[in-house]
């Protein structure tokens, strides 16, 4: 299979999926969402002026007029407007998108290079002290809670040593104090998984005969671990970090949440607590599509790096 063939293919079912996606959302919001114009009068509201909220909702038309609709909002990116601010829906995300692309953005990237390196020193220098102490601190950092690291790295940094704002957030270049501590707690709670995973992946590739050969051919090990086993491991890493991006959304949430950062977490956090329906029904809709929109990606760049040996 040729790798356009492969994208076009990968791209129709990506389209499937994303339409099934929705509709699913659809069904989900119609079981358990409750009434949401009898959310958005209130619980004293009269029978009228719900009926009057649901009429100019559109919950009053059919399920499949009421899928339709639904369906554009969801292609057109048109929510509406926020019921807790009476501003739109899009405005408020693309607000909320900027902290939180800069937090997701800086801390995954430190999160990733940093498990990357440990994981190859540890494959290098597996079975001596490095490798036992490396082992030990992850072991720890596993059975911790998350939030006790985001606590214990806030009084430690923040208050104790008074080095970083400890709530808060700026726009522009000041913004990079509020950051660096968020970012930190999320490295440190987060890689140990990561170095796990790369470490057996490099693990397994050392041991294949033609890295014996390549040493035996005078190769040296720097140039084995950055021209091949990196190259070949990269498809697999790709597609194990595309799988964690719903995860990431809950553990920046909490980060948001406890060092004040107004991003998409924090928004969706007071939402939920608002019963801002289509707030809520936004994020929900994009976090599906940014999920499989990433999926799509990282499937066509795992194809794209694996050798044509494999691929065919």
């Amino acid at each position: 299979m040729t790798f356009w063939i492969f994208f076009v293919r990968r791209l129709l079912q990506t389209f499937l999926i994303l339409l099934g996606a929705i509709s699913l959302l659809f069904v989900l919001f119609q079981a358990v969402g409750g009434d949401p114009a009898l959310l958005h009068a209130g619980k004293n509201a009269d029978t009228a002026t719900v009926e009057l909220l649901r009429h100019q909702m559109g919950f009053d038309q059919s399920v499949v007029n009421q899928y339709v609709q639904f369906l554009k909002d969801s292609i057109f990116l048109d929510f509406g407007l926020s019921w807790s601010t009476q501003r739109p829906v899009m405005g408020l995300i693309v607000e909320g998108l900027v902290p939180t692309f800069f937090l997701v953005v800086i801390s995954f990237s430190m999160t990733c290079v940093l498990s990357l390196a440990l994981a190859f020193l540890a494959v290098h220098y597996r079975f001596r002290w490095f490798e036992k102490g490396l082992n030990l601190l992850v072991a720890v950092l596993m059975s911790l809670s998350f939030i006790i690291i985001i606590l214990f790295m806030q009084n430690f940094f923040a208050y104790t040593l008074n080095w970083f704002p400890v709530f808060g957030w700026e726009s522009g270049l000041e913004g990079w104090r509020y950051m660096m501590l968020p970012c930190l707690v999320s490295v440190v709670g987060s890689f140990s998984p990561k170095f796990l995973i790369f470490r057996t992946l490099i693990l397994e590739e050392v041991e294949k005969t033609y890295v014996r050969t390549a040493l035996s051919k005078g190769l040296s090990w720097q140039r084995i671990y950055f021209r091949h086993i990196l190259k070949n491991v990269s498809p697999a890493m790709i597609t194990l970090l595309a799988s964690q991006i719903p995860t990431l959304f809950t553990g920046y949430m909490l980060l948001e949440i406890f060092f004040g950062i107004p991003g998409l977490g924090h928004l969706l956090l007071k939402s939920i607590q608002s019963s801002d329906f289509p707030t809520v029904k936004a994020l929900t809709v994009l976090g599906a599509l940014v999920y499989i929109l990433f999926v799509f990606i990282s499937d066509t760049l795992a194809q794209w790096l694996t050798p044509k040996s494999e691929a065919l």
